[in-house]
Formats: structure tokens, sequence, C-alpha cells
């Protein structure tokens, strides 16, 4: 199955990110607050409650799927339109959270927040020796070093020789998928050693182009190959 990288895009922003900020009072750092999402560590989901309000940047425009910092990067922020669509799909495990966006005139939204699990290596679908793997350097992604990986292990040891407080990570320049995850044959994923970006299938972003969702634009995702 070919896939593609989903990039948020909207034409009224340089930045794209259309949500910076939330209603103080909703607070993040509770518990059920929304910074749950990106601190909980374990495969199952926090409890966070009704997520209100997610404040629209004053020169934003309400797409279908919108772009913000405010709930961490295993998730979607979509309209009842996308969900629809979604939940045709083969997706991870997954939840919904019912979210709020208000803008500047008070007006408000109802979106949804699709939180998928912290299982972000998907250590178990990668082919580790044909995957090529890199180490940043600096925290500007200028120095780069290849090293030779066969498995997780090789992860783990280079893992301890770098500073993250510097910048330096291990990443992928060029993902192989193996037939376990061709198996699954799943329409949507993250790899953030890969990529920020989420990686959607070729039948899904059919469906998106279909229907004229807006908020996004795809990449072809020529570094991941499937067994």
């Amino acid at each position: 199955m070919k896939y593609y990288y989903l990039k948020y895009f909207t034409s009224e922003s340089k930045s794209n990110v259309q949500i910076n900020t939330m209603s103080p009072k909703h607070d993040v750092y509770d518990k059920k607050g929304v910074y749950a999402f990106s601190s909980y560590n374990s495969l199952e989901f926090p409890e966070v409650e009704d997520i209100k309000y997610l404040i629209l940047e004053k020169h934003a425009q309400l797409k279908d799927v919108m772009c913000t910092v405010m709930l961490g990067i295993n998730g979607l922020l979509i309209n009842q339109k996308t969900k629809r669509i979604l939940d045709k799909f083969n997706l991870p495990p997954h939840k919904y959270y019912t979210a709020y966006v208000k803008n500047y005139q008070g007006n408000v939204y109802q979106y949804f927040w699709l939180q998928t699990n912290r299982d972000r290596d998907k250590s178990k679908f990668i082919n580790y020796p044909k995957t090529q793997f890199y180490i940043n350097k600096d925290i500007m992604g200028i120095t780069k070093e290849q090293i030779d990986v066969d498995s997780i292990d090789d992860i783990e040891k280079y893992r301890k020789q770098i500073d993250p407080m510097l910048g330096q990570a291990i990443n992928i320049s060029k993902a192989v998928l193996n037939k376990e995850f061709s198996k699954l044959d799943i329409d949507l994923l993250k790899i953030n050693r890969l990529s920020i970006d989420w990686i959607v299938s070729k039948r899904l972003k059919n469906a998106f182009e279909k229907a004229q969702i807006s908020g996004i634009a795809f990449k072809d995702a020529e570094n991941i190959k499937v067994l």
C-alpha cells in the first residue's frame, strides 16, 4: 500500500497553527487536564474531561482538521465530518474526546480530539537492518551521524550515548516496515522517529480529497517502504 504524509495547511497563516491557547478556566495541569495527553506513559488513555475552550487565533479560520499546540502530538483535532470518514477506516488503538473551539466573537464549535496510544516507536513494525537510522548531533539538526541498527537493543545502546538536552536524538531517514505491519492494513499512523507528520494510506487520502476535507494537504511518503 502507498502512504502519504498529512500536512496541516491554511492559506491565512504562515505557521498553520490555528490554536495556541486555551481558556484559563481549563486547568491544563490537572490530572484530567489536557497536558495528560503528553504526560501519560502507558497504552491506556487518560481520563481527560471535555476540552473547553480551545481559542481560535484572531485571523484563523475554522477548518475540518485544525492544528493546535495545546493537545500534544499523538492526536488530531477534527470535526464531525472528518470523524465520520475516519470511523470507516482501520485506525490504531484510539479514543475520541469532545473538544470545543471558541473564536474571538465568542462563538463555540464542537470538535473531537482523536488520541492514539503512546506506542510511539512502533518497534515491532520496523525492519531494523533495512531501515536507515541517524543521530541528530545538535538541536538544529545540522550535524547528522549515520548509525548501524540491527535490533531494538541497538537503539537502547545508542540512546545511552546521546544527550537530549543538547538536542541529540535518534531518528529515521528511511523506514522499512515489515510484513506484520502489512497484515494490519492500517490507514493512519505516526512514527515519531521518522516524522512529526501523520502517515495516511492512499485510500484514506483519496477519501479526504473526495470529501474536500479542509485544513490539510498531502506529500508523498517516499521514505517509507512496506515489505
